[in-house]
């Protein structure tokens, strides 16, 4: 039986026997491989990265620049999707903390706004919340909004 030796299935089978990609050694914990290997590949990185940046090239890539960047078209347009992702991503998380936090107050009987104790016989807002919303004549809900609009 004959033994494919490509890049991919040595890779596959050095992965399965938990060794490192490039040699015979265990690799740290979370890599596939072995300490040496692994900083081998980081300097290559780094040399890459300023290599690039000295001839005036994508760091990422080593195509050409867009004029007042310093990555080229694709790359910039990759890294801006990327920061969409992360941004959408992170608004997401901040408004389930929200909700979970609200929830919590109202479960616990604080106010909902803020977390204050409540008024007697109020079943959301504490005093102060109150008199926001009775000082401006409208919800709470649209207190900022109106705040900020000027």
């Amino acid at each position: 039986m004959e033994r494919d030796f490509s890049q991919r299935s040595r890779y596959k089978e050095r992965r399965e026997q938990g060794l490192c990609y490039d040699c015979d050694e265990q690799p740290l914990i979370g890599y596939t491989r072995c300490p040496k290997h692994l900083l081998r590949q980081r300097v290559g990185k780094h040399k890459q990265y300023y290599n690039y940046k000295e001839q005036g090239l994508c760091y990422r890539c080593g195509d050409k620049l867009t004029i007042g960047d310093f990555l080229c078209s694709h790359c910039s347009y990759k890294s801006g999707i990327e920061k969409k992702k992360y941004y959408q991503q992170h608004q997401k998380l901040e408004r389930e903390k929200a909700i979970r936090r609200h929830q919590s107050y109202f479960s616990e009987g604080r106010c909902y706004r803020c977390g204050a104790p409540l008024i007697e016989d109020e079943i959301k807002y504490c005093f102060a919340c109150k008199a926001i919303e009775h000082k401006l004549g409208i919800t709470i809900g649209r207190v900022l909004k109106y705040a900020t609009a000027d």
